[in-house]
């Protein structure tokens, strides 16, 4: 017979310098209805110290105040802008450290980095949009014709909620803006443009471990290619198939995220093939738990629940090889593993 163990009480940290967003928010009432102690940092605030010890003793202060390594249990980051330094600081508290977060520095850089991101979704053998990508390029018919020919759609490396992209409609406009994009030096992407049944939409769904938490459509607003529920707020609930499910684990996994967004669309031909867009690494809970009703801050809670004494080098228990491509890491079946084992003990608690 299993004994009703309820979970130990943590501290668990909040990294953001948004601490008003709804997505903070919510992991907020998330942590406090499970009688944890949340607490937010700045990554802006954090200092961080090497020490010249071989046994270790890093340390890192928010301010001139050491924090304590076993004062927090785990950190949850949730960083936009000024990822470059704030990505140092998950590293730090996760490896240097040794707390458990629910991402790693590496896979957050990889999902801003958009080229980077399909690099590693090809390597792991997922099925993606074509792409070219150049710097101050100068044959243009011949990237467009590569990606598939016009209409097609301009990205920005970094970007987030639609920002930094472009749909190029004609020959003037892949002329003029690939122009003006190699003058001032800035690396640009090309890529083909899927066509979805109409309305104009795509999939978002939120990963959280091992598992999709839950999944929406969001819609394009009118004569606006892009779908996104902060443009459009505009949603609704979708299942998905096995194949989009195999697909948007596989995609995680190759970025190295175990909490994190991915966005699939599905081609308006008769099959309806899914391609995977991009993994998000800060995407919002607002649109997917709006929609579905679903409680994924409370998902992600629970999953910190269940691995936070792991301490993996990464922080993602079952982590997926984003340069092999393999079907899973050893550390894949320790994580279910153990998580069917805390699910028999929660499950005699209802």
């Amino acid at each position: 017979m299993y004994v009703c163990q309820k979970p130990k009480i943590m501290r668990i940290a909040i990294i953001t310098a948004a601490p008003n967003s709804y997505s903070v928010k919510s992991l907020l009432r998330a942590i406090r209805e499970r009688d944890h102690l949340p607490e937010i940092i700045d990554p802006e605030d954090l200092y961080i110290y090497i020490s010249d010890k071989k046994q270790g003793f890093d340390r890192i202060y928010q301010k001139e105040l050491k924090i304590q390594k076993n004062e927090i249990n785990a950190i949850i980051p949730r960083i936009g802008s000024n990822l470059e330094f704030g990505a140092v600081t998950v590293e730090h508290f996760n490896k240097n450290l040794g707390i458990f977060s629910t991402a790693s520095a590496s896979g957050l850089l990889c999902a801003q980095n958009k080229m980077k991101n399909q690099m590693r979704l090809s390597q792991a053998k997922i099925r993606v949009p074509k792409m070219a990508f150049a710097n101050r390029p100068q044959d243009f018919k011949f990237l467009v014709d590569l990606v598939g020919g016009i209409p097609c759609v301009a990205k920005l490396q970094t970007g987030s909620q639609g920002a930094g992209v472009f749909l190029i409609e004609s020959e003037l406009a892949a002329s003029a803006t690939l122009t003006a994009f190699s003058k001032i030096g800035v690396n640009l992407i090309l890529q083909e443009l899927i066509e979805t049944e109409k309305p104009k939409y795509d999939i978002r769904a939120y990963v959280v471990g091992d598992e999709i938490a839950a999944q929406y459509k969001r819609f394009a607003l009118d004569k606006d290619f892009r779908s996104n529920y902060s443009l459009s707020h505009q949603g609704e609930i979708t299942g998905l198939s096995t194949e989009e499910k195999e697909m948007i684990i596989s995609a995680a996994r190759a970025t190295g995220l175990a909490v994190c967004g991915v966005d699939l669309i599905r081609k308006n031909d008769e099959a309806k093939t899914p391609y995977i867009l991009e993994v998000n690494g800060n995407a919002s809970l607002k649109g997917i738990e709006t929609v579905t009703k679903i409680d994924v801050a409370g998902k992600i809670i629970e999953y910190v629940e269940r691995n936070y004494k792991k301490k993996s080098p990464e922080g993602i228990p079952g982590a997926k090889s984003s340069v092999t491509g393999q079907e899973k890491a050893n550390s894949v079946q320790n994580s279910i593993t153990d998580t069917y084992s805390y699910n028999i003990i929660a499950d005699q608690n209802t």
